[in-house]
């Protein structure tokens, strides 16, 4: 669908490390989980998706054919798997009222 870029807002952020994330790519939108950590001020969000949700397969195929060779096997045969993953990291503002 021509996506040049993936974009998601935060949806929450539970206190086991876990949070859900919404993502949107080729007009689709779907709600991942994803763990993050705080340290300090920085919070680092991070998760694996399967590009196939957002019907990505098209790009995932053609990047293979413009990087055949450099994906190729012992066995010959040169793949690329939909899965991606995705790490988010933020300066944490903290505001007092």
């Amino acid at each position: 669908a021509e996506t040049k870029k993936l974009t998601g807002s935060l949806k929450n952020l539970n206190d086991n490390g876990k949070g859900e994330v919404l993502i949107q790519m080729n007009e689709m939108e779907h709600t991942v989980e994803m763990d993050y950590i705080i340290e300090g001020d920085r919070i680092t969000l991070s998760t694996v998706i399967d590009v196939n949700q957002w019907n990505a397969q098209a790009g995932i195929e053609k990047l293979n054919e413009e990087c055949y060779e450099l994906h190729m096997a012992a066995d010959g045969i040169s793949k690329l798997w939909p899965d991606v993953k995705i790490q988010i990291s933020s300066l944490l503002n903290k505001t007092c009222e």
